[in-house]
């Protein structure tokens, strides 16, 4: 699309919708048009100087290169790099200031690249009429061979999983007792990813009431209604909210006198269990999940520990110098090589020993465990047909993909491994402490 039709468009046109570490995405809400259920991704920059940062051309041309041919075209968002002018990146940035939208820490950090000459013109999955989007953060779907795992963390590694000792830790800072607490009704990542109804359903629910208590801070569920962010605490963002899942949901309504008080909306079991209805069929007849939890175990067969060890990256020595392997971002032809290289180990049945190419994998493997995933629910079209058989009775169409797949920096390495460390370091602690009887453990498969 040309840079002069966008460019032709007013800042004010764009809205605010979210962003991550390197992006943020604005949704088009001008007057029907071209732009219409598309959504801009601007690269940001930091406000203090930044090493590490990915080059343009793989910031861009990643997901096209790399990851459809890994996810497959069905499962992540069309994108398309447009030129534009500085002088049109300097007035969306400026109206973006003047909406005051931004989080407040993330205006803190960073800002819109004025410099960066190019944006992303992508397909808006949460704007529409009558749309609701749902957001998931799934995370880790998986637990880590024992093979290159030190004694000291081969037994809970492969017993917990990340997001459970990683929630832990990050609670029990303030209140240890809570955390433990929060862990044995909490999400587990397995569960989402197990493919098992029963499994899905009630980490829909761990979700759900992680939503409800953190007040819509805990960003591993978020609902959208035709683009608008739904806050548990506002009324009339959740009405929206129960009144869809009511009008889709096949479970019946449930009885209730006109003249009793109305069903509280977030605290009522019968608008989860709609969710859970809607959810879980949609999940299960979607590849998604499965996917993505078969990439990040195959990339990751090290784990950070062995990465650091069988490639002697020294990552657990400060006192060390960077491993000349750490010295340089991939490119977007590294990035290719590595993908076609893959593909031919795969077709021999063999697997790279190249040390440059295990970190890609690794790096790979840590994009797919930080995705999110959009269940995308739109009044059915006449005629259309729904995704999978599980869902042909319900009154919408629903898409499943996956987003925020932009490499990681490989000047990470570091700082996950010393994260690693303390999530373990921290899990151990609780178990001499309160000792392992009674805590939930995590289980891989159905």
């Amino acid at each position: 699309m040309a840079s002069t039709a966008l460019e032709s468009t007013s800042p004010h046109d764009w809205r605010y919708t979210a962003e991550g570490g390197a992006n943020l995405v604005l949704s088009f809400v001008g007057a029907r048009g071209p732009f219409t259920g598309k959504l801009l991704r601007l690269r940001k920059k930091k406000l203090a100087y930044a090493t590490g940062l990915i080059p343009d051309e793989v910031d861009v041309e990643f997901g096209r290169r790399i990851i459809k041919p890994l996810l497959g075209e069905e499962q992540i968002v069309d994108m398309e790099r447009v030129a534009v002018s500085k002088g049109w990146l300097v007035a969306l940035k400026a109206a973006l200031s003047g909406s005051e939208a931004r989080p407040a820490h993330r205006a803190a950090e960073d800002e819109v690249d004025e410099d960066a000459g190019v944006v992303v013109l992508a397909e808006d999955l949460v704007h529409g009429e009558g749309v609701m989007a749902i957001e998931i953060k799934p995370k880790w779907g998986f637990l880590p061979s024992a093979t290159y795992l030190s004694s000291s963390s081969r037994d809970i590694k492969t017993t917990y999983c990340r997001f459970c000792m990683h929630s832990y830790m990050k609670k029990a800072k303030s209140n240890p007792a809570l955390a433990i607490e929060e862990h044995q009704e909490g999400y587990c990542p397995l569960d989402l990813y197990s493919g098992d109804d029963r499994r899905i359903g009630r980490a829909v629910e761990a979700l759900w009431r992680a939503w409800e208590l953190s007040e819509g801070a805990a960003n591993n569920l978020r609902f959208f209604y035709e683009g608008v962010r739904v806050e548990p605490e506002e009324p009339a963002s959740v009405a929206h909210l129960h009144s869809f899942l009511t009008g889709v949901s096949p479970l019946p309504s449930p009885i209730h006198s006109p003249s009793a008080s109305p069903l509280p909306f977030t605290s009522s079991p019968y608008t989860l269990s709609l969710l859970v209805s809607i959810l879980v069929p949609i999940l299960l007849a979607s590849p998604l999940l499965a996917t993505l939890a078969t990439l990040q175990a195959s990339l990751d067969p090290l784990d950070i520990e062995g990465v650091s060890s069988q490639l002697g990256l020294h990552l657990d020595d400060d006192s060390q110098p960077p491993s000349p392997l750490l010295s340089s971002q991939p490119t977007l032809q590294e990035w290719i090589a590595w993908l076609a290289g893959r593909e031919t180990a795969e077709a021999a049945d063999s697997s790279s020993t190249d040390h440059r190419s295990v970190l890609l994998s690794y790096l790979l493997s840590a994009t797919f465990k930080d995705c999110s995933i959009f269940i995308r629910l739109a009044p059915k079209p006449k005629g259309a047909a729904l995704l999978g058989d599980a869902s042909t009775s319900l009154n919408f169409s629903a898409s499943v993909k996956a987003i925020d797949l932009d490499p990681k920096p490989l000047s990470r390495l570091p700082k996950y491994y010393d994260l690693d460390r303390r999530i373990v370091e921290a899990w151990k602690t609780m178990l001499e402490e309160r000792g392992a009887e009674g805590i939930r453990k995590c289980a891989e498969g159905v």
